[in-house]
């Protein structure tokens, strides 16, 4: 459901740069019903800090109830609409599959009601209960439909004892006229093609060999296609015929006339059915967003009151949906940006992750926004008003943009357009053109979104606009990491120091003629060179320094362990000790 306040910017370009139709359709997946489809597509973010968080917790208790008592079953319910829509007007009658479709929607509806209806249910899931309190109790009108009509959409016998009577007497009725007709053919069998009674034109019939027709004097309602066998109604049977021709027409207008009832019955609690209807969608989605979770190892996200972003193991869902099918996962991320530090500059080689740290920034952020849990062992996020997205190649031949242009015309309205809380993202600012120019540009982009407030994440090439990042408050570089050893990229995110671009080692990985490699390297700049090798040694004391980190943090959980097994030994021994001293106790006051 779409909720936002004014001025809020996340149009659909930036939706589909973040491929939130992909991760929809995703979610779709997972709802049972089909107004709960149709309410998954229409999904949208939300910019309302109170409704954002009320719909995670809804998720959550959802989530509770999967992994405590299963799935709401709510199986079977096609769009109703139509059929409400028909309803609405007056004099109609609905088809009876169109009244089972709605007695299906009221049996889930009230199986939901009914399980709320415990005080332990209520006290463990009170949104939900607050929910589906919601739901009209129309158990009366449920008990006025049961049985009335069958599964397959025949009105049953029961459904009036007018009906069962009509019914009765119209299979008494045919099994007179059986009788009559196989005494018939029995009497002429010389004139008889086969031994069986048919039906025409509303009436039973017998085949007689057309050269014979004479012997079995009746009515003639036609011929067989070779035109040997003419099919008689003899006279004997026309009134019983007649009179079973009156009661299935008395039997249609009972029919006619319990369908009316049921549809009337059902027109006056229309409010009713529509908020049953709403109640159980929102369920179903609330459910499907929860099996989402469970499916792909999602956390319930925590929402900041200001700019805290905080993501630890943060993983793209659509990536790792699609590395499933090769047995992979993708290589998690962990970043940090608040207020006092709210852009991240992100360097490194092609392929080698950038794009994908800003998508799964992107796409979480909006997740969280829509009531789901998101792909993370922790997340910290804000609620924000806009998000942009400046990502790939948006060149367009038909609209006389290129590459730069495109881009140019996008950051130039978003800058127009941007109020805090945004979250922007751009990737490879400034490239496209003269690299001095758009190291510049680069830099003047960044930084007006950083004056404006924004949350802004970066891809670059651009040295100038790494030094720029370590140079300015409020900016922090990072890098996706290069395997010198295997020129790969492990895709993890380091955070604090710049990256090298490594574009000759890719090239030489390529198998670019080694010739063409040397002459390029001996043409890159010394202070380039300086630069990369300093970025090289900077990352390896990082590493020395995450080593230690993690290192320490073994020999810390090793400690604790080894504390708690003492105690553990202590408290087993303490309470053999005090066992033996009561036992001893007693003896002695025994012995007294």
């Amino acid at each position: 459901m779409l909720r936002v306040k004014l001025n809020n910017y996340m149009d659909e370009r930036t939706f589909e740069t973040l491929e939130l139709p992909a991760l929809i359709e995703l979610a779709a997946r997972y709802v049972q019903t089909a107004p709960g489809r149709i309410r998954v597509t229409g999904l949208r973010p939300s910019n309302s800090r109170s409704l954002v968080l009320r719909d995670l917790e809804i998720t959550g208790e959802c989530v509770a109830h999967l992994k405590s008592e299963g799935k709401f079953d709510l199986t079977g319910i096609d769009d109703p609409a139509p059929i409400l829509s028909t309803l609405s007007i007056k004099a109609t009658t609905l088809e009876p599959r169109q009244i089972l479709a709605l007695e299906r929607l009221l049996l889930a509806g009230k199986s939901l009601r009914d399980f709320m209806k415990s005080a332990e249910a209520r006290t463990r899931y009170p949104q939900l209960a607050r929910i589906m309190a919601g739901i009209p109790d129309l158990g009366f009108l449920l008990a006025s439909m049961r049985g009335k009509i069958l599964p397959g959409g025949e009105i049953d016998d029961s459904a009036s004892p007018e009906l069962r009577t009509l019914r009765r007497e119209l299979a008494e009725r045919r099994s007179r006229i059986h009788r009559a007709l196989q005494s018939i053919m029995r009497n002429r069998s010389q004139a008889i093609q086969e031994e069986i009674i048919t039906f025409r034109n509303g009436r039973f019939v017998i085949p007689v060999r057309s050269d014979s027709r004479n012997q079995v004097p009746g009515v003639v309602h036609g011929l067989s296609s070779s035109g040997q066998t003419t099919y008689i109604e003899p006279f004997s049977i026309i009134n019983q015929n007649n009179e079973l021709v009156r009661l299935r027409e008395l039997e249609e207008i009972e029919i006619a006339r319990i369908l009316s009832a049921l549809t009337q019955a059902l027109r006056d609690q229309l409010p009713a059915i529509r908020t049953t209807l709403e109640i159980v969608t929102e369920i179903d989605v609330a459910q499907a967003k929860a099996l989402f979770a469970l499916q792909f190892d999602c956390t319930a996200p925590r929402i900041s009151d200001g700019r805290d972003l905080v993501l630890h193991d943060a993983r793209h869902v659509l990536l790792e949906h699609s590395l499933r099918a090769s047995g992979s996962r993708p290589v998690p991320i962990s970043l940090a940006l608040n207020e006092e530090c709210g852009v991240l500059i992100v360097s490194g080689p092609n392929a080698g992750g950038k794009t994908v740290v800003l998508k799964t920034v992107g796409i979480i952020s909006l997740m969280a926004q829509m009531g789901f849990y998101v792909p993370a062992r922790e997340a910290l996020l804000p609620v924000f008003d806009q998000v942009w997205a400046d990502i790939g190649d948006q060149q367009s031949i038909s609209a006389n943009l290129s590459t730069f242009t495109a881009h140019m015309r996008n950051i130039a309205r978003m800058a127009q357009q941007v109020q805090p809380p945004a979250l922007v993202l751009l990737d490879e600012v400034g490239t496209g053109t003269d690299p001095e120019e758009g190291a510049a540009l680069a830099i003047a982009v960044v930084d007006y979104f950083r004056r404006k407030g924004a949350t802004t994440i970066a891809s670059t090439h651009y040295p100038r606009l790494k030094m720029w990042a370590s140079q300015t408050p409020g900016v922090r570089n990072a890098s996706v990491e290069f395997d010198e050893q295997t020129l790969r990229p492990t895709y993890r995110l380091i955070l604090g120091t710049a990256g090298s671009s490594s574009g000759i080692e890719i090239a030489r990985k390529m198998q670019v003629s080694e010739e063409i490699l040397a002459q390029a390297q001996a043409m890159v700049g010394p202070g380039h060179a300086q630069a990369t090798e300093y970025l090289r040694r900077l990352k390896a004391i990082l590493e020395e320094q995450e080593n230690l980190r993690a290192a320490l943090e073994k020999e810390r959980l090793d400690l604790a362990q080894a504390r708690a097994r003492l105690q553990a030994d202590y408290k087993k021994k303490e309470e053999a000790r005090k066992k033996e001293f009561e036992s001893a106790l007693q003896a002695t006051i025994d012995e007294f």
